[in-house]
C-alpha cells in the first residue's frame, strides 16, 4: 500500500507533463501537429517535426478564436480555432511537405 502512495504522484505528474507536451494549448510557432482520424473532434496533437505523422507546422498563434485572422497571414493554409474554458486561441498552419 505504501508503494501505491509513492507511485500515484509519479503517475499524476507524468500525465500532466505528457499533456503539456502534446496539447495544442501549448503549441508555439514552429511546432508540428498531427491531425487524428476523427474529423468531428479537434483531434490534434503536438508531435516532433521529424515524426512521419506530422501533418502541419504552426506559422502563427493568436489569442482569439477567430479563424479569419489567418486568412492573410503569409504561409498559412489552414486555421484551427479552439476554445477550452476561458482560453481561446487560433493556430495558423502550413502543411508539412512530404518527400
Amino acid at each position: 500500500m505504501e508503494l501505491l502512495g509513492l507511485l500515484l504522484p509519479v503517475l499524476i505528474v507524468g500525465t500532466v507533463v505528457r499533456d503539456a507536451t502534446t496539447s495544442t494549448d501549448y503549441a508555439a510557432v514552429g511546432d508540428c501537429l498531427h491531425r487524428g482520424e476523427d474529423s468531428a473532434l479537434p483531434d490534434i496533437t503536438v508531435v516532433p517535426c521529424s515524426d512521419p505523422d506530422a501533418d502541419y507546422r504552426v506559422v502563427a498563434r493568436f489569442d482569439s478564436s477567430d479563424p479569419d485572422v489567418c486568412d492573410t497571414y503569409p504561409g498559412s493554409e489552414v486555421s484551427v480555432a479552439l476554445r477550452r474554458g476561458p482560453t481561446a486561441y487560433t493556430l495558423c498552419l502550413s502543411r508539412v511537405g512530404r518527400p
